[in-house]
C-alpha cells in the first residue's frame, strides 16, 4: 500500500496560540512537510482576526482554483489562503471565518442530536463558537481536499480536541469513507474533575463518563468528544496516562502518539534577556540583583491553579519561609501565567526606560506584579504572592514576580518572546496534578535549562522509561521527575523547597548539558514514526 498521504489537520490553535496545542502542532508541521512534501500537509484554523495583525501567518494564494467562500446551510463563508510561519517551515493554511454560520446552528444541533444524540442545549461557554468554526471547517476540507491532494495519494484528516469534534462528526456524514485521526489531549471529564477539586487518581476506576459529565455539567462537551472517538478511524491521545483516563470516561482505548519538539533550540538574546529578568525585578522590588548572586527560576503555561501544580509552588515558597530557610543567593520567581490582564504597569515601565540610577530605589505598590489585572483583589495567585511578601518572603531572599500576560515580544515591560526568557533562567517548575503531556519542561530541556515535572505527566513518564527511578532523585538528567498522587501534596511541597535550596547554591553546568541531551530523545524526527504508523492503521481498519 501506499505511503504517500495527503495529511489535513483541523485545529482552534491553528496559526492562534492558546495554548500547549499550538506548539504541538506548528512544532511538528516541519516534519509533516518533511515526510509528506510542502503541498501534501494542509493545516484549516479559524480566522479571528484580520491577517495583517496575525505574526505568525502570511496571507498568500497557494491554489488559484480553490474559492473564495464555502457554501455551507445557504451561508457564505470567507476563506483565507496562506501560510502558517512555524519553526520548521511554511505550512499551507487555510482560516475560515465561521461566524456567518450562526444562523444555521439550531440546524446543525438538531442534526447532531438526530444521529449522534448529543444535546447541544447543554453546551455553554465556548460551546457554540467551537462547533462553529469546526463545521465550517469540515465544509472546507470537504470542499477543497479533492482539488489538493495529489493524485493517488491518500487523504487523511485530523482532528483535536473536543473543540473540533462537531466538525469530525459532520466529515463522516458528508463522506462515510473518511479516513480520520481524532487525538484529545486531556478528555473534558477527566480536566474538570481536577478542576473542581476532586481526586482523580484515588477514585479513578470508579469514575464513570457520563456520569461525572452531568454532575460537573459538561455534558455536550463529554458527548461531542465521546462519539468523536468513537467515530473517528482511529482514536489517540498523547501519553500512556491519559490513555488510560480516555478508556474509563471514553470507552474507546486510544493508541499514543507522544508529543515531540522540533530541534534543539538556542536563543540569540539570552544575556539581554537575563538582564532584562534582573532588571524588570529590581525596579519592582527597589533592589539591585547581582547576576552572580541571583537565581532565576519560572513557571509557566495555563491558569490551572490546582491541575498545573501553581499552588504547590507557591506552598513550598511558604515553607522556606516557615523553615527560616538560608538561600545561598537572591531567589527570584516568575510565573509567566497568561491571567485577566488589564495592562502593562506604567509606574514600572517608565522606572524601566529611566537611565537615573538613583530612581526605583524603593519598592512599588504590589511589587510582585507586572501587569495591573481586572481582577487584582480577586485573583487567587496575587493574594498567594501578597500574603508571602507579608511574611517577609524578601527577608528570605524570596522575590516572587506575575506576569499575566502572553509573552509574544510586546507586552510592554519585559518586551521579549517567551523562549528568549527562558533561554535565561536557571531552572523551571510544573509539579502538575494533570497534565497529560506536557510542553513546557520539554521545551525548557530543549533549550537546556533543567526542569521539574511529575509522573502524573506523560512527559515524566516518559522520562522514567528514558532513565528509570533515578530520575526522580535529583536533576542530573536536566529533569527532576517527583512522584505525586492525590494525597502527598506535604511531600512535593517538600520535595520542591529542597530543589529550591539546592538551586540557590547554583546548579551544576553538566545539568544544562544533560537537559539538552535528554531533549534529544524528544525530537519529532524520532516522534513522528508513531504518526506514520497511525496512517498505515487508519488505510487498514
Amino acid at each position: 500500500m501506499s505511503d504517500q498521504y495527503f495529511i489535513s489537520e483541523v485545529s482552534w490553535e491553528v496559526a492562534n496560540k492558546v495554548g500547549g496545542i499550538y506548539t504541538v502542532l506548528s512544532s511538528r508541521a516541519g516534519e509533516m512537510i518533511h515526510r509528506h512534501g510542502a503541498e501534501q500537509v494542509l493545516f484549516v484554523g479559524p480566522r479571528l482576526r484580520p491577517t495583517e495583525e496575525m505574526v505568525d501567518f502570511r496571507a498568500e494564494t497557494f491554489c488559484i482554483t480553490l474559492p473564495s467562500h464555502i457554501s455551507l446551510l445557504g451561508v457564505e463563508l470567507p476563506i483565507t489562503q496562506g501560510y502558517w510561519l512555524t519553526p520548521g517551515g511554511e505550512a499551507q493554511t487555510i482560516l475560515v471565518d465561521y461566524k456567518p454560520l450562526a444562523t444555521g446552528r439550531d440546524q446543525l444541533y438538531y442534526l447532531m442530536w438526530e444521529r449522534y444524540g448529543i444535546q447541544s442545549e447543554l453546551g455553554y461557554g465556548d460551546y457554540d463558537e467551537s462547533c462553529l468554526f469546526a463545521v465550517a471547517a469540515a465544509a472546507t476540507l470537504l470542499a477543497v481536499t479533492p482539488q489538493l491532494a495529489s493524485p493517488g495519494s491518500q487523504p487523511i484528516a485530523i482532528y483535536n480536541e473536543w473543540i473540533t469534534g462537531m466538525g469530525l462528526l459532520y466529515h463522516h456524514l458528508e463522506q462515510p469513507d473518511l479516513r480520520s485521526l481524532f487525538i484529545t489531549h486531556a478528555t473534558t471529564v477527566g480536566r474538570s474533575i481536577c478542576s473542581n477539586g476532586k481526586d482523580l487518581y484515588r477514585y479513578f476506576s470508579g469514575y464513570h463518563g457520563d456520569q461525572m459529565a452531568s454532575e460537573l455539567h459538561v455534558e455536550a462537551k463529554h458527548a461531542l468528544e465521546k462519539a468523536a472517538a468513537h467515530t473517528a478511524t482511529i482514536f489517540a491521545t498523547v501519553s500512556e496516562v491519559t490513555a488510560l483516563e480516555c478508556t474509563q470516561l471514553l470507552e474507546r482505548t486510544p493508541i499514543v502518539l507522544p508529543n515531540g519538539f522540533d530541534s534543539l533550540a538556542t536563543s540569540q538574546n539570552q544575556s539581554v534577556a537575563r538582564q532584562r529578568l534582573l532588571d524588570v525585578a529590581s525596579r519592582l522590588y527597589g533592589k539591585t540583583f547581582a547576576p552572580e548572586r541571583t537565581t532565576l527560576v519560572a513557571t509557566s503555561g495555563r491558569y490551572e491553579y490546582r491541575n498545573k501544580g501553581i499552588d504547590l509552588i507557591v506552598a513550598s515558597l511558604e515553607s522556606l519561609l516557615q523553615q527560616q530557610a538560608k538561600l545561598s543567593s537572591d531567589l527570584i520567581l516568575y510565573f509567566f501565567i497568561p491571567a485577566w490582564v488589564a495592562e502593562p504597569r506604567a509606574d514600572l515601565a517608565y522606572l524601566l526606560s529611566d537611565t537615573d540610577p538613583e530612581s526605583g530605589i524603593t519598592p512599588l505598590q504590589y511589587p510582585y506584579l507586572t501587569h495591573w489585572l481586572h481582577n487584582l483583589r480577586e485573583d487567587t495567585l496575587a493574594r498567594r504572592l501578597g500574603a508571602l511578601l507579608e511574611r517577609g518572603a524578601t527577608e528570605q531572599r524570596i522575590y516572587p514576580i506575575f506576569v499575566p500576560t502572553y509573552l509574544d515580544g510586546h507586552d510592554g515591560i519585559l518586551d521579549l518572546p517567551y523562549y528568549d526568557l527562558l533561554s535565561a533562567l536557571d531552572l523551571t517548575l510544573f509539579p502538575s496534578y494533570y497534565e497529560p503531556w506536557g510542553y513546557t519542561p520539554l521545551e525548557s530541556i530543549a533549550y537546556g535549562v533543567p526542569t521539574v515535572t511529575t509522573d502524573l505527566s506523560g512527559f515524566g513518564q516518559a522520562i522514567l522509561e528514558l532513565y528509570g527511578e533515578p530520575a526522580t532523585d535529583s536533576l542530573q538528567h536536566g529533569v527532576q521527575v517527583i512522584p505525586r498522587r492525590d494525597y502527598d501534596d506535604a511531600f512535593v511541597t517538600k520535595a520542591l523547597a529542597t530543589i529550591l535550596t539546592e538551586a540557590s547554591c547554583g546548579l551544576p553546568t553538566a545539568y544544562h548539558e544533560q537537559a539538552r541531551e535528554t531533549a534529544s530523545h524528544a525530537l519529532w524526527r524520532l516522534y513522528y514514526d508513531h504518526y506514520m504508523l497511525a496512517y498505515r492503521q487508519i488505510l487498514t481498519s
